[in-house]
């Protein structure tokens, strides 16, 4: 008899220590601006970092913006991770007491109940990298449409810190892109920057065939260029598995010191990605993927 009261004791014990967690766990919800692939890597990551958190709620918020606001009304999460700037303006505009954490943004400030790991990696980073991959790389060429020139200066001021030359060339439109390759020949790569002005889905084969048969070596901005008999040579992004415990670790801080306001972060782990087999890389770079 007295064994078993020992016994419903340790349970009873057991499950109030059970309901004191969870009742004192962080509430977390997570709000997506839209249902991308690429986002379900970073929030798995995200969450093995916070298994002690309470995950609330998992939203979209494309044609959902009437049961996203419902669903975070009742769930009255302590944290939103929001994904993407439409999430983010969702969140200041319609909840601006939630602190919010970020990712797959730029251009947000930070405040106090507000931060996040920025999208964009630096080109000193970028530059850096590339630099190392590339046996040879004195000169670059970069084609840039006149609205974007802004962008343009920051990746001349950023390459000339490595003593690289920039041959920059201006565009009104997507169709003179074509037109303004071939005075780029004779550069060490052609970088093709982030610019809907100048790159789109339609002229991107294009472009990609004629640099290849000009036998100019290409960055892109995303590794996704780089499939195809005509692909780009060579491109840096996020290891989006070290992204989303990068935003953990920010939610963290930002939990644990709520009255401080939290800089944005630039992402910490990024790699170089490098088509296979193409001559003057240089393949025993660091952290290299090899793309067929």
């Amino acid at each position: 008899m007295k064994f078993l009261r020992t016994a419903l004791v340790v349970i009873f014990f057991g499950f109030y220590l059970l309901i004191s967690q969870n009742a004192f766990a962080t509430k977390i919800c997570i709000l997506r601006g839209f249902d991308f692939s690429i986002y379900d890597e970073v929030v798995s990551s995200f969450k093995g970092e916070l298994r002690s958190w309470d995950l609330v709620c998992d939203l979209v918020l494309k044609n959902n913006q009437s049961s996203v606001g419902s669903s975070l009304r009742k769930s009255s999460p302590d944290v939103v991770l929001a994904l993407g700037n439409s999430a983010v303006s969702y969140m200041e505009q319609n909840f601006p007491n939630i602190p919010v954490v970020y990712g797959m943004a730029k251009n947000v400030e930070a405040k106090q109940n507000k931060s996040g790991i920025s999208i964009e990696i630096p080109f000193e980073k970028q530059l850096q990298l590339v630099r190392k991959a590339s046996n040879s790389l004195n000169r670059i060429g970069i084609i840039y449409s006149v609205k974007n020139i802004s962008k343009a200066q920051e990746f001349i001021s950023s390459a000339k810190r490595y003593g690289i030359l920039v041959n920059s060339h201006a565009v009104s439109s997507p169709q003179e892109v074509i037109k303004i390759l071939p005075k780029l020949r004779n550069e060490d790569l052609f970088w093709i920057l982030l610019d809907e002005g100048v790159l789109t889905v339609k002229n991107r084969d294009e472009i990609l065939e004629l640099a290849n048969k000009l036998e100019l070596k290409t960055y892109a901005f995303s590794p996704v260029y780089l499939k195809g008999p005509y692909g780009a040579d060579l491109s840096v992004s996020i290891s989006w598995s070290s992204y989303g415990k990068q935003i953990a670790r920010l939610a963290k801080k930002m939990r644990e010191r709520p009255q401080q306001t939290h800089p944005i972060e630039e992402p910490l782990d990024v790699r170089v990605y490098m088509k296979k087999g193409r001559i003057g890389l240089n393949y025993n770079t660091a952290n290299v993927i090899l793309v067929p």
